[in-house]
């Protein structure tokens, strides 16, 4: 009763002034945080998110794109759920996608070491300068360099803010004891550090108000520590947050997230005086062991989990594994949110054109068998193949017409009707083969003729050519090889040459009035037609990639 009589006794309104240093000093930094990415998004174009899919296929070089990212990005947050789109479209591998995550914790330490410096005293001329540059020039990539320059000074004038906040704040007995209170109970500390990072969305924000409180003697590095701890757990609200109503690939990268960040907090906790100690060995003010300590943190993280990335990934693939329906077909790579990137968005498209492509492969391969024994069954399922592959073509279209819409450079454009036009051709080849090949395949299952050993031979060798010429046209296409698409070309104008030559010989078999070449003389010919015709249908493909070289080919 008597310490709650001395608790009132010594109570002293807060100093609104201060108070509002402190929770505009908050407001301004998190104003010029997202101004700086706003800018630097501008400056890179979409560059920066082409740059991290690519770049992140193996641990090392996905460690140093999310380190660098995050930097950019001045969030992990923004980073991961950048992430999480890639995981949903296919476009990086949960390992990967594990060590970007991984660096992006990094990339958190830069802005943090940036914070630790005494950078306040520069605020406003870095506000004046990036201001003078974002007004005066006409173009937009140095306004947009201003934009960065404007970003920080308000990030280091916020921090300024909440500097000259502590002055008031460290005055009031209850404010003290809370602070106090966050050493005596380490867990409390964690959950507020953990909730302040998730409403601010950024644990920088959250080490910004940390760093000065340490350094004007309010908060020991002892309840610094579980604080920071905590603020490195609530980075993953973002990752969470954009997983929302996404597969399992996508909550795999969240849930990677999470898992790595309470792993980590709690292999320390236990530790927290020795891990303590070794930060106070650093040296510097209490703000710079702050930093440090969150430095020190996210890089023994790494340390410690980049060798265990593939237990991770399995241990995550038995807790969110795939769910296939096997009765709803549908395209696996559009992702609406790659549309506002039209080089992303066109990568999208040709992996579901890929999947397109393994499924003509089976329709064309399978499509001979029925003229070699009897099996209706599978004429059904190539007709079932080639209703799958209308409904990716038609996605696929519908997807390209929302990207042509979002405004395109005069290349890109072109590029997306080349790959309009690829999407059709590859549909025109399952329709031939269902409308033509499969339809000859049950004429003759029920006429029950059957073609002689050597026209049998002549039409395998022909079929096994055209199956050989898809597959360079696929190459083609991935690769982008202009001379493997010539070639493809010139392979066609051959097996026009081969027609005659086919014709001829079946035409001297109905001569000798074979009796088996004349049951099955109109399938024979048909059939010859509709290989080449699906020879011709997908080599247009290699017609757009090699346009100088095609017409070249066409003179010889």
């Amino acid at each position: 009763m008597r310490d709650i009589r001395a608790t009132i006794h010594n109570y002293r309104p807060v100093d609104l002034q201060h108070l509002s240093f402190l929770i505009g000093g908050i407001a301004v930094m998190l104003f010029g945080t997202a101004r700086l990415k706003d800018a630097l998004q501008r400056l890179t174009g979409q560059r920066l998110k082409a740059f991290i899919a690519t770049l992140s296929q193996n641990r090392m070089s996905a460690l140093a794109v999310g380190a660098g990212s995050t930097f950019v990005f001045q969030s992990s947050g923004v980073t991961t759920s950048i992430l999480v789109g890639f995981a949903t479209s296919g476009l990086v591998q949960l390992e990967q996608a594990m060590a970007v995550l991984l660096g992006a914790n990094i990339g958190t330490t830069f802005t943090v070491q940036i914070l630790a410096f005494k950078a306040t005293d520069l605020a406003l001329w870095f506000v004046t300068l990036g201001y003078l540059i974002d007004r005066i020039s006409r173009r937009s990539r140095i306004r947009a360099l201003g934009g960065v320059i404007l970003g920080f000074g308000f990030i280091f004038y916020g921090i300024g803010l909440m500097g000259t906040s502590t002055e008031g704040l460290r005055h009031h007995p209850w404010f003290m004891q809370a602070l106090a209170a966050f050493a005596d109970n380490p867990l409390l500390g964690v959950a507020v550090g953990a909730v302040a990072t998730a409403l601010f969305q950024s644990s920088a924000a959250t080490l910004a108000v940390i760093i000065p409180f340490c350094d004007a003697g309010q908060l020991s590095l002892q309840a610094a520590v579980p604080l920071v701890l905590g603020a490195n757990i609530g980075t993953c609200s973002m990752a969470f947050i954009a997983a929302i109503g996404e597969g399992p690939a996508a909550k795999r990268v969240a849930w990677a997230h999470i898992l790595m960040k309470i792993a980590s907090v709690a292999l320390v906790l236990p530790f927290l005086s020795p891990f303590e100690e070794a930060v106070r060995l650093t040296g510097g003010s209490a703000g710079r062991q702050a930093a440090n300590l969150h430095t020190y943190f996210n890089l023994a993280t790494a340390v410690v989990f980049m060798p265990m990335l593939p237990i991770g990934r399995r241990l995550l693939e038995w807790m969110l594994p795939e769910k296939s329906d096997p009765t709803k077909f549908g395209p696996r790579y559009l992702d609406p949110h790659a549309l506002e990137n039209p080089s992303l968005a066109f990568g999208q498209v040709t992996l579901e054109i890929h999947r397109m492509a393994e499924i003509t492969d089976t329709m064309l391969r399978d499509c001979i068998v029925p003229f070699h024994r009897e099996d209706p069954d599978l004429l059904d399922d190539i007709e079932d193949r080639d209703q799958r592959l209308d409904i990716l073509e038609r996605e696929v279209k519908l997807y390209l017409a929302k990207i042509h819409g979002a405004g395109m450079s005069e290349e890109e454009a072109q590029y997306a009707l080349d790959l309009f036009a690829t999407a059709t051709n590859l549909e025109e080849v399952g329709d031939i083969i269902t409308k033509n090949v499969c339809s000859l395949g049950r004429k003759r299952l029920v006429t029950g003729g059957t073609f002689t050993l050597a026209g049998m031979a002549e039409i395998a060798a022909l079929h096994q050519s055209v199956c050989h010429n898809f597959q360079l046209v696929l190459s083609a296409f991935t690769l982008k090889d202009r001379a493997l698409a010539a070639r493809v070309i010139r392979e066609k104008r051959k097996l026009r040459s081969v027609e005659e030559q086919l014709r001829s010989s079946h035409f001297e078999r109905l001569h000798t009035g074979n009796p088996d070449s004349v049951a099955t003389t109109g399938i024979h010919v048909d059939l010859i037609s509709a290989l080449l015709r699906a020879n011709s249908a997908f080599s247009r493909i290699a017609y757009r990639i090699a346009r100088e070289e095609s017409v070249r080919a066409d003179e010889e």
